[in-house]
């Protein structure tokens, strides 16, 4: 019995070693980051977070119409995660990304207040393209990631209010049914009434580490579940983590999209622009979002 039991033991501890293995490789591949667990955030890199989460400081940002460069137009873009209550439990990085009902509903209340007009991508691309005009005071509402949150208390907000978003959403989360995340009849009903959808990657790499191969795959596959779940073409695109540089850029063009969105800090596009889109990430700081809308002089 004793020379059996020292023969378990190992065994157990293979067996236990190999079972961490395949989660850590199953975090990779829903989630796109190796051993993801934590709900509701997905893990930024500090240098994007130091560079994102700055309060709003882009000169360029905040010329008046008037004073814009030809052929261009100034949109504020905002990129909203996790819309929840906070938890005492929550994590640094979901205290960051998470963004309550409540704050939600004041924000939306003062670009409301504010005369501000949501707009979707196609009209952005459009008024580039000279068939469109843009609205007085245009904003641009976006969410990442597409937590199931954003359907269940964001999505009624904005109902609430008469607006329209665009859902970023990455894709191997929807092809395993995970439920904390939207579901593609949730996704095809906010179609319905007015939103749009977007690919965020198949798995939210980093894409600047992500070998030629794997980039093609992550920005085609997306785009292809989400044209045959929707059945619609999909032309926008928003990078996860923000990351882009020429390489990047370059493969989504490839791909078939008109518009990415980044998370720099910046208003004005032009046509030759629509594929690094600014973003402003939105926190539960009030004066951080109002922030946004000042003009600079």
């Amino acid at each position: 019995m004793t020379g059996n039991r020292s023969l378990l033991l190992p065994l157990l501890a293979g067996l236990a070693a190999t079972v961490v293995v395949l989660l850590a490789f199953g975090g990779h591949y829903l989630f796109g980051q190796s051993g993801k667990t934590e709900p509701d955030t997905l893990s930024y890199p500090p240098s994007i977070l130091r560079t994102s989460l700055k309060p709003p400081d882009n000169p360029a940002m905040e010329k008046p119409p008037g004073f814009l460069p030809p052929e261009s137009v100034s949109v504020p873009i905002l990129v909203y995660h996790n819309i929840a209550p906070h938890r005492p439990t929550e994590s640094k990085m979901q205290q960051i990304f998470t963004v309550s009902p409540q704050m939600f509903d004041r924000q939306l209340r003062f670009l409301a207040d504010s005369g501000y007009h949501p707009i979707l991508p196609q009209l952005m691309r459009d008024v580039l393209d000279g068939t469109a005009q843009l609205p007085d005071k245009p904003v641009m509402l976006t969410f990442d990631d597409g937590w199931r949150t954003q359907y269940e208390n964001a999505y009624p907000l904005l109902e609430e209010f008469g607006f329209k978003a665009v859902f970023y959403v990455f894709t191997n989360p929807m092809l395993h049914d995970n439920n904390r995340y939207l579901s593609w009849d949730m996704l095809s009903e906010m179609e319905s009434h007015g939103m749009a959808v977007g690919s965020h990657s198949v798995t939210h790499p980093y894409l600047k580490k992500s070998s030629d191969e794997e980039l093609t795959r992550e920005l085609t596959q997306s785009r292809r579940s989400l044209e045959q779940n929707l059945g619609h073409q999909v032309y926008d695109f928003a990078y996860p983590f923000g990351q882009v540089d020429g390489r990047i850029s370059a493969a989504v063009a490839q791909a078939g999209y008109l518009t990415a969105r980044t998370l720099v800090h910046r208003t004005v596009a032009t046509k030759k622009s629509l594929l690094e889109l600014g973003g402003y990430i939105v926190t539960e700081n009030f004066a951080d979002f109002t922030g946004i809308f000042e003009v600079k002089k």
